[in-house]
């Protein structure tokens, strides 16, 4: 009985399958990217989201310091025991009063009050800090000026605050910190 061996054409050799290490190694290389775009992804988001943030966060602390500055420079003074270092309030020759007020925990409100109508805004939200301080016109030395002893001697309000906001319950990175000596021209 004679045996021949056929062999197989050339041509057939080249188009056989993967082996199973080529098929691990295609497998983990593939892996190992898919996790490095997704770790980039994510990086790029929360980034994306910290500088949205922090854009919103400073337009919305401008408006708000640009409203404070034009009630407290047109404000005749500050109302009897209208002080305190989270709220405010103006009186105006014409006996309106405006107050502002930080309830402690985000909301800072404007609240403009003429005859028994009384108008009341939210001016910032995701407030974590505000103080106010209140001094006289004169500086001393260096122009540092002078704590106000009472409300009739105030010329010159010191205002601060601090915005934040979260992202899926963790605060960002994004603080809007505003600091600002505002006159009483009157």
């Amino acid at each position: 009985m004679l045996i021949h061996h056929i062999d197989r054409p050339k041509k057939l050799q080249h188009c056989r399958g993967m082996t199973l290490v080529e098929m691990m190694i295609s497998v983990v290389i593939f892996t190992a990217f898919v996790i490095w775009a997704l770790g980039a992804m994510i990086t790029y988001n929360q980034n994306f989201l910290a500088l949205g943030n922090y854009t919103e966060l400073g337009a919305k602390s401008r408006i708000a310091l640009d409203t404070m500055s034009r009630d407290i420079r047109n404000a005749s003074g500050l109302a009897a025991n209208g002080f305190a270092t989270n709220y405010i309030i103006l009186t105006n020759a014409n006996t309106s009063t405006i107050s502002y007020t930080w309830d402690g925990s985000n909301e800072v409100t404007r609240t403009y009050v003429l005859g028994g109508t009384t108008t009341s805004t939210v001016l910032m939200k995701n407030c974590d800090y505000l103080n106010f301080g209140r001094y006289s016109r004169v500086p001393v030395t260096n122009f540092q000026f002078s704590a106000a002893s009472s409300w009739s001697q105030t010329k010159l309000i010191d205002v601060s605050w601090v915005c934040s906001r979260s992202y899926l319950g963790n605060k960002l990175n994004t603080e809007s910190v505003q600091t600002a000596r505002i006159v009483i021209r009157n």
